[in-house]
């Protein structure tokens, strides 16, 4: 997965740190030069230039991008950024509405949001795909909504570590097993932290709980690669 972001201010620099450790193909666009050079140490593609320029864009390698995410101070260029970034990537690629690249635009004023006092919400009109503010919610959205879609909900910790719930289906491969043995039956998968029953309060894992359709487990994740695991 290839992730392009435009700013290397805290924001930017953070996201992509947090990206690189999860082993993510990450570029950094950003006009001012110091900047791009005190963003040397994150070992990912770095770019002097501007994300309103074809040339950047292009040198970024936007055509094999799968997530656009604009970080920089000035939230109306974040806003247009990923519409030029959409609009870069569909005539490359041939794709007029440009599904292929997810946008998310990081916006410093809250009240650009209000549906009444500003202009929001701005994902219906924009095309940013998603509104975040600031760098945890950023690793979050990728996590929830763009690495792991199936999974309910995920709440970034720190130092590369989650919390991920998500609703046992009528297919899932974990049905039958007990709470205390799917880390031994499915290789790489997390520890389950609590389950709720759909008729009880959610409790810790005692690990003798039975996994059945319905069932809320939470997981304690290390790495975004264990995600696919806890869809089984």
């Amino acid at each position: 997965m290839r992730v392009i972001i435009a700013g290397a201010g805290e924001v930017g620099r953070g996201v992509a740190a947090a990206l690189r450790q999860e082993r993510r193909s990450v570029a950094l666009i950003d006009p001012d030069p110091s900047a791009i050079n005190e963003s040397q140490y994150l070992d990912c593609l770095l770019i002097t230039g501007s994300a309103l320029s074809r040339d950047s864009l292009m040198r970024a390698g936007i055509s094999d991008a799968e997530i656009f995410i604009m970080a920089t101070n000035d939230d109306m260029i974040n806003l247009l950024g990923c519409s030029f970034a959409k609009k870069v990537y569909s005539e490359l690629v041939g794709e007029r509405n440009a599904t292929g690249l997810r946008t998310i635009a990081n916006i410093h004023d809250p009240g650009l949001e209000h549906p009444s006092r500003g202009a929001g919400p701005l994902s219906n009109w924009t095309r940013a795909d998603h509104i975040v503010s600031a760098a945890d919610e950023i690793v979050g959205q990728l996590a929830a909504s763009l690495l792991a879609p199936s999974i309910d909900e995920i709440l970034p910790l720190g130092e590369s570590s989650w919390i991920a719930s998500t609703e046992v289906t009528n297919s899932s491969a974990l049905i039958g097993t007990t709470t205390g043995e799917v880390g031994g039956i499915f290789a790489g998968m997390p520890s389950i932290y609590s389950i709720k029953k759909s008729d009880e309060k959610g409790a810790l894992s005692k690990g003798d709980e039975i996994i059945e359709p319905g069932d809320i487990l939470v997981f304690v994740s290390n790495s975004t690669d264990q995600f696919s695991q806890i869809t089984r």
